[in-house]
Parts: C-alpha cells; sequence; structure tokens
C-alpha cells in the first residue's frame, strides 16, 4: 500500500536522523490508520477488488496487492481477528516473478 509504505519509509528516515519523536507519531499514525481500514469492510473490499484489477492490467503490481493484504492482515491479528487475518493471507496471489 502506497501511503502505509510511504510513512514508514518517513517514520524510519526520522529515526535514523533521531527524530524518534516524531518517527513514533508517524508510526502511530499508519497503526490507526491500518486499524480504521481493517475495521471498515467495504473499504476493504472495494480496495482489494481495485487492485486485483489493477494486477489483471499488470501483473508487476502482484507485490503491491500482496502488501496490501499482508498489512491487512497484521492490522486483523493485532485487533485479534486471527481467522479474517487468515484469509487475507489466503487471498495473496501467487508471484512467479520472483
Amino acid at each position: 500500500m502506497v501511503l502505509t509504505g510511504s510513512l514508514n519509509n518517513l517514520s524510519l528516515r526520522l529515526a535514523d536522523v533521531q527524530r524518534h519523536d516524531e518517527a513514533l507519531a508517524v508510526t502511530r499514525e499508519v497503526v490507526d490508520f491500518l486499524r480504521r481500514l481493517a475495521a471498515d469492510a467495504p473499504a476493504r473490499q472495494e480496495a482489494e477488488a481495485l487492485y486485483r484489477s489493477l494486477v489483471a492490467a499488470r501483473p508487476s503490481l502482484i507485490p503491491e496487492l500482496n502488501a496490501v493484504l499482508g498489512v491487512r492482515a497484521k492490522a486483523l491479528d493485532v485487533m485479534g481477528r486471527r481467522q479474517e487475518a487468515a484469509e487475507a493471507r489466503r487471498r495473496k496471489v501467487p508471484d512467479s516473478s520472483r
């Protein structure tokens, strides 16, 4: 997921330059976003459907789709929703380019 990946990278760069409070704030923002995403089933389904249509046109995007599903699974795990997390992991697409 581009947004969460970018924010995660920002957090890492901030930590690299000893701006730990700002890095922590960005990390919390990512976690809050992921929790909202995990809680919002219609948005999740819409986002996954959009990624799947993009992957159909550009198979090179399979890693991004799988990253979205992985992030969702992690968020669901954090919330204690283990079965939903496992289902998100099962929906990952095999990537033959690796």
